[in-house]
């Protein structure tokens, strides 16, 4: 015979939000201000506001929207972005965090984060400056300039991966500290007379 087994259906306790691009710097969210994501959110377990080796980090979308399923509990989420000379403009508390409780069918309420990141601004207006400067000498009947190492640029992934693959083989390298610490000298054992 056929039998049907219901299954209760809950919804997963969920971290969600948003980090935007806050151009402006006043840590206000405007209509021409669009998501930001090149950052990174963590989970910070020992509240010391720093992502550590034991702690749970993921990255937004590329619109800057995240929703991370986590187990219910309360979390303190924080954000880091990938420029270390970014400017986290938002929450306006000194530590730029959250601290939030999900649930199963209560997920958080939206966790804003505001970045303000001048190098994508310059890296967007020389990238301007470049393209403009190769439609002039286009029009001037120039050949556009090529790289001198074999005509390649090196791209940033490839230097990215190349750091971290150097940075793999010096930790498999490397040789853990001895956390014992000896006691020098002798214990005396009863009374020194």
């Amino acid at each position: 015979g056929t039998a049907t087994v219901s299954l209760p259906y809950r919804s997963a306790p969920i971290i969600q939000g948003k980090i935007w691009a806050d151009t402006n710097g006043d840590a206000e969210h405007s209509d021409m201000e669009g998501g930001f994501s090149q950052a990174k959110l963590f989970l910070d377990v020992d509240g010391n506001f720093q992502l550590d080796e034991n702690e749970t980090s993921f990255k937004p979308d590329a619109n800057g929207s995240f929703a991370f399923p986590a187990p219910p509990g309360q979390y303190s989420l924080c954000v880091l972005p990938d420029n270390p000379d970014a400017n986290i403009t938002f929450p306006i508390e000194d530590k730029k965090a959250y601290l939030t409780w999900i649930d199963y069918e209560s997920p958080s309420n939206p966790l804003i984060f505001g970045v303000q990141d001048q190098s994508e601004q310059e890296s967007q207006s020389s990238d301007n400056n470049k393209s403009q400067e190769q439609e002039s000498s286009a029009q001037n009947g120039e050949q556009p300039m090529q790289d001198s190492a074999a005509g390649n640029e090196i791209q940033p992934e490839e230097v990215n991966a190349l750091y971290e693959r150097l940075l793999q083989e010096m930790e498999s390298k490397s040789k853990k500290l001895d956390d014992e610490q000896t006691i020098l000298g002798t214990i005396p054992n009863g009374r020194d007379y």
